[in-house]
C-alpha cells in the first residue's frame, strides 16, 4: 500500500494518560468508554465517559477532592489544546460514579509519539487515512473494561467490530485498534463538480423562463389542463352511474307497464308477442302440473306396494328367527347327548379293559405262594365286583342316551325343513316386490324427465318473455300511455333524464375549455415536470456519490 505519511497525533491523549493514571489508582476498577469521531481537514471531536466504584472515590479522598485533582490536571496540561468540559452524570447505581469528559471540534497539529495517528494512504486506488491507537496494553491493567468506538464517514478495513458502515467498536483492546476510513464529510472532486454544474444550469434555466414569463403561461396551462381534466373524469363517472341508473328505472316501467298490461298501438306488435309467450308458458305449466300430479299418484302406489311386501317379509323373518331359534336349542341338546354317548362308550371300553387286567392279576395270585395271598385275592375280586357294576351301569345308560340322540334327530328334520322353507318364501317376496316396483319406477323416471323437459321449455319462455319485458320499457317510455300506474315512474324518469342532460352540458362545457387551452403550452408543462423530476433524482444520486 502507498502511504503518504502526514505523521500527526492528536493531544487527546494528554486527557487520556492522566485519566486512565488516576483509574489504576482506584485500585483498576474503572470502566472508560471513548467515543471519537473524524472529520475531513484533519479535524475530530471525541467524548469519555468514566465510571468509578464509590469506594474508590472514597478511599481517593472522596468525591469533591477526585474532581478537582482531575480537573487540576486538565487545566495544567491542557488549556491550550482545545475546549474540554466535565460533568458528572445521573447514576442509577447509588455505588458508582459516572463522569462525562467532551472536547469539541479539534485540529490533529499537535505532534506525539503515542496514542492516536492519523495517516493518508490510499485503499483500492481511492484516497484514504489510516487511524490507530498505540501502546494501550500498558493501561488496560489498569481498567475493569474499556471501548473505543470511531465514528467517520465509511469505514473501509479494521480490525474492530464493525457496527455499521461508519461506525467501528473496539473493546478491551490488546492490540492496536486499527482502522481505515473515509472521514465524514469527505467528497470525491467529480460528482462535486458535476453537483456544481447541475446547479448552475438549472439557475440559469430557472431565470430564463422567469424572465421570459415562459413558467407562468405553462403553469397557468398545466394546471388548468389537470384540474379540468380531473373534473372531466368525475363527471364522465356520474354521467355513467346516472344512465346506469336511468336504464333501471326504463325497465321498472316496462314490468310495471306489463303487470297492468297498459297497451299502446306504437308498441301492440310487441305486445302481442308478450302475450303470446306468456301463453305459451302457461299451457307448459299446466302440462307439466299434470305430470307431476301423475308422478305423485305412481309414487304412492309404489310406496304402498313396497309397504305391503316389507310387512310381509317382515312377518316371514320373524318366523324364521323363531324356527331358527328352536332349531339351535335342539341342535346343541343333540350335541350334549351326542358328547355325553361318547363318553359314557370310551369309560366302558377303559372299564373293560381294567376289568380284564384284574382278571389276568387274579389268576396270577392265586398261583403264587405269596404269604398276603388270600388278601390280594380278595382285593381283587372286591375291584372286579366294583367293575363289574360299573360296566352293568354303562350298558344300560348306552341306550338310553342313543335313544334321546335319535329322537332329537327327528326333531331337528321338520324345523330345518321349516326354516329352508321360509327362507324361500322371503327371497320368493323380495323377488315379487322387484318385479311389481320396477315399472312403476321406471314410470316415474319416464314423468320426470318429461316435467324436466318441460321445465325447461317454460324458462325458454320466461327468459324471453323477460327480453320482451326489458324491451318494453323504452317504447313505453317513448309512447308514454295515460296510465296512473305509470305516473310516478314517468316523474323519476324526467329527473333522472334532467339530471343527465345537466351533467352532459357540464362535460361539454370542459371539453371545450380544455380544447381551447394551448396545446404546446400544457405538454411542455409536462416536460418541465418530468425533467424536474429528472433533475432532482440526479441531485440526489450525485449527493450520494460525493459523500457516501
Amino acid at each position: 500500500m502507498n502511504q503518504k505519511q502526514l505523521r500527526k497525533t492528536t493531544p487527546s491523549v494528554l486527557i487520556f494518560i492522566p485519566i486512565l493514571i488516576l483509574t489504576i489508582l482506584l485500585a483498576g476498577c474503572g470502566i472508560v468508554d471513548t467515543e471519537i469521531t473524524v472529520y475531513t481537514n484533519d479535524r475530530y471531536k471525541q467524548d469519555f465517559i468514566i465510571t468509578l466504584p464509590a469506594d474508590a472515590i472514597d478511599m481517593y479522598g472522596g468525591e469533591e477532592e477526585f474532581e478537582n485533582e482531575m480537573r487540576a490536571m486538565m487545566s495544567d496540561e491542557l488549556s491550550s489544546e482545545g475546549k474540554f468540559s466535565v460533568k458528572q452524570l445521573k447514576s442509577n447505581d447509588p455505588s458508582v460514579y459516572r463522569y462525562e469528559i467532551s472536547q469539541g471540534m479539534t485540529n490533529i497539529t499537535t505532534e506525539y509519539n503515542d496514542n492516536f495517528s492519523w495517516t493518508e494512504t490510499r485503499f483500492n486506488n481511492r484516497k484514504a487515512y489510516e487511524f490507530r491507537y498505540s501502546r494501550l496494553g500498558s493501561f488496560l491493567s489498569g481498567v475493569s473494561s474499556m471501548t473505543i468506538t470511531l465514528h467517520a464517514g465509511k469505514i473501509l478495513d479494521t480490525n474492530g467490530t464493525q457496527l455499521d458502515a461508519n461506525t467501528v467498536q473496539w473493546t478491551d483492546p490488546w492490540e492496536t485498534p486499527y482502522a481505515i476510513v473515509i472521514p465524514k464529510g469527505a467528497a470525491t472532486w467529480i460528482p462535486l463538480v458535476a453537483l456544481a454544474v447541475l446547479i448552475i444550469a438549472v439557475a440559469v434555466g430557472l431565470y430564463f423562463l422567469i424572465t421570459s414569463g415562459k413558467i407562468k403561461q405553462w403553469w397557468q396551462a398545466g394546471t388548468s389542463s389537470g384540474k379540468w381534466r380531473i373534473e372531466s373524469l368525475k363527471l364522465g363517472n356520474e354521467i355513467k352511474n346516472a344512465e346506469e341508473q336511468k336504464n333501471l328505472l326504463v325497465t321498472d316501467l316496462g314490468k310495471k307497464a306489463w303487470q297492468n298490461r297498459t297497451e299502446h298501438e306504437s308498441y301492440a306488435e310487441h305486445f302481442d308477442q308478450m302475450q303470446a309467450q306468456e301463453q305459451l308458458r302457461a299451457e307448459l305449466a299446466e302440462e307439466r302440473q299434470s305430470l307431476e300430479s301423475q308422478v305423485k299418484d305412481v309414487r304412492q302406489t309404489r310406496d304402498q306396494v313396497e309397504n305391503k311386501y316389507n310387512e310381509q317379509i317382515k312377518g316371514l323373518q320373524e318366523q324364521r328367527k323363531t324356527a331358527s331359534n328352536q332349531l339351535n336349542q335342539l341342535q346343541e341338546s343333540q350335541k350334549g347327548f351326542t358328547k355325553q354317548l361318547e363318553s359314557v362308550k370310551k369309560e366302558h371300553l377303559k372299564m373293560q379293559d381294567e376289568w380284564q387286567s384284574f382278571q389276568n392279576k387274579l389268576e396270577q395270585v392265586k398261583a403264587s405262594t405269596d404269604p398276603r395271598r388270600d388278601e390280594q385275592i380278595a382285593n381283587l375280586n372286591d375291584g372286579i365286583a366294583a367293575l363289574s357294576n360299573s360296566m352293568i351301569k354303562a350298558n344300560n345308560d348306552i341306550p338310553q342316551l342313543e335313544a334321546q340322540v335319535s329322537q332329537i334327530e327327528e326333531e331337528l328334520t321338520p324345523i330345518k325343513n321349516q326354516v329352508e322353507d321360509l327362507e324361500n318364501n322371503i327371497e320368493q317376496a323380495k323377488t315379487s316386490q322387484k318385479e311389481e316396483v320396477k315399472p312403476l319406477s321406471e314410470k316415474i323416471e319416464s314423468l320426470d324427465k318429461q316435467i324436466a323437459g318441460l321445465k325447461e321449455k317454460e324458462r325458454q319462455h320466461q327468459q324471453k318473455l323477460d327480453e320482451l319485458v326489458t324491451a318494453l320499457g323504452p317504447m313505453v317510455n317513448q309512447a308514454r300511455p295515460d296510465s296512473a300506474a305509470l305516473n310516478t315512474a314517468y316523474s323519476e324518469l324526467d329527473q333522472k333524464q334532467n339530471q343527465l342532460d345537466e351533467l352532459n352540458q357540464q362535460q361539454g362545457l370542459l371539453k371545450a375549455r380544455i380544447s381551447a387551452l394551448d396545446s404546446k403550452a400544457v405538454t411542455s408543462f409536462y416536460i418541465f415536470i418530468g425533467a424536474s423530476v429528472i433533475v432532482v433524482l440526479l441531485f440526489l444520486v450525485l449527493i450520494y456519490f460525493a459523500f457516501a
